[in-house]
């Protein structure tokens, strides 16, 4: 139910009109985003665990 309202052509007719258009992801793609988001090299890690303070990562 909730894909299917998701993907349904006049909800996102509507909120693309209202300018907030919807743009779902769904199992396999998010997967895929969270995989490239957690893959990032020990000097970017630095960076982001020092933006977040200590015991973060």
């Amino acid at each position: 139910a909730y894909r299917n309202a998701l993907e349904d052509p006049a909800l996102l007719a509507e909120a693309h009109a209202r300018g907030r258009p919807i743009e779902p992801a769904f199992g396999n793609e998010v997967e895929r985003l969270i995989a490239a988001a957690l893959d990032q090299t020990p000097e970017i890690l630095a960076v982001i665990a020092n933006a977040l303070g200590p015991d973060t990562l």
